[in-house]
């Protein structure tokens, strides 16, 4: 299980042992962390889409929507659908490894 506290992301195991802990500083998580393979994908309330590894919480890599998000993204074979906090449905390339760099959203807004 993980959750976000005002400190950061906090992973626990079945037992309630604590399995890692990441700062994440000013960031607003928004919707549900979504499981994708051995990661999970967060969305903050600034438009960042956020790929963690579930193994040691380490950062696997990070886009942008380009606008706010308001809920929880959705995973397409497409890439996410993401929902804008204006109403407008997004569709993102899925955040995957070795992109770091970050701002490498398609952000196609279907309104």
């Amino acid at each position: 299980m993980a959750l976000s506290d005002i400190e950061g992301l906090v992973a626990f195991n079945s037992e309630a042992k604590q399995l890692w802990n990441i700062p994440m500083p000013q960031t607003v998580l928004v919707g549900k962390p979504i499981l994708d393979e051995s990661d999970i994908l967060l969305a903050s309330t600034t438009g960042d889409l956020i790929r963690v590894s579930m193994a040691d919480g380490k950062l696997v890599a990070k886009t942008t929507a380009g606008e706010p998000i308001a809920g929880t993204p959705l995973i397409t074979p497409e890439g996410l659908l993401v929902p804008g906090d204006e109403g407008t449905v997004l569709r993102v390339r899925l955040p995957l490894e070795n992109t770091l760099s970050g701002n490498s959203a398609s952000g196609e807004a279907n309104r």
